[in-house]
């Protein structure tokens, strides 16, 4: 139980600070607009407006994901037999967020994230079948920093990275039984996963205006997670890794 309250203080400590990072924008760039003069602001709007801008944004997030997959090192590793065969799985994740512009090029972006990676496997043969979709979900801090050119459509290039507090494994699995029925079973646990992990993103997309603060947002992204899914112990190292896109709507405060 006190390895249990320990890390899920450690969860906490490492989420405020994620949380500490992702509000030092807005407050920096809410700072800059309380010394903000009349004259600025003219001068901003005669070089394009840009220098100062902030937006909010939601968007849903296609991902085509994989994972790196790697016997653990010592006593604990196992060879991987059937899951070397797993293959890609598509999934959908969603975002709120803001973006601050820091510089007239440069831009600060924070998000909250409902995040989901995962895998899949299946075999068949002439009398029998089994296959699963196993998803890992994430309530993650997206924290990027973006080149940023144009305005009615604007070129957005970013990286950054994603702390991500670990909150479900779930597995669908589908087998024939007997007398060829199928069977459908449904497997959730929390038990052998790291309740944290890492991720970096990159990101070159566009946002287009279709109204006086209206975009439309495109934006393709790449991430990579850099700490494993799994405990210390576990059979295996696991790292996930995604290529997909946002689709989202922009609103100019």
């Amino acid at each position: 139980m006190n390895l249990l309250k320990l890390s899920r203080e450690l969860v906490i400590r490492k989420l405020l600070f994620a949380w500490m990072l992702f509000s030092s924008g807005a407050f920096l760039y809410a700072q800059e607009l309380k010394n903000d003069t009349i004259q600025d602001v003219i001068e901003r709007a005669q070089n394009g407006g840009n220098d100062g801008a902030t937006s909010i944004f939601a968007s849903a997030t296609w991902n085509s994901t994989n994972r790196t997959l790697v016997p653990n090192d010592g006593l604990f590793g196992k060879p991987l037999g059937y899951r070397a065969d797993e293959t890609k799985l598509n999934v959908w994740s969603f975002t709120l967020g803001f973006r601050s512009q820091l510089h007239k090029n440069i831009a600060w972006e924070g998000a909250v994230s409902y995040m989901r990676n995962g895998e899949s496997y299946s075999f068949e043969d002439t009398d029998t079948s089994y296959m699963y979709e196993s998803r890992y979900s994430y309530i993650a801090v997206p924290m990027k920093l973006f080149y940023t050119y144009g305005s009615d459509i604007k070129l957005l290039v970013g990286a950054g990275i994603v702390p991500q507090m670990f909150t479900g494994f779930k597995q669908d699995i589908e087998y024939e039984g007997e007398k060829n029925a199928t069977i459908k079973e449904e497997v959730k646990t929390r038990i052998g996963y790291n309740s944290f992990v890492l991720s970096t993103v990159f990101n070159v997309g566009a946002q287009f205006k279709v109204g006086d603060r209206w975009s439309v947002l495109i934006l393709p992204e790449y991430k990579l997670q850099l700490t494993s899914s799994l405990e210390k112990n576990a059979a295996y190292k696991h790292k996930a890794s995604t290529f997909g896109g946002h689709i989202g709507l922009v609103f100019d405060l």
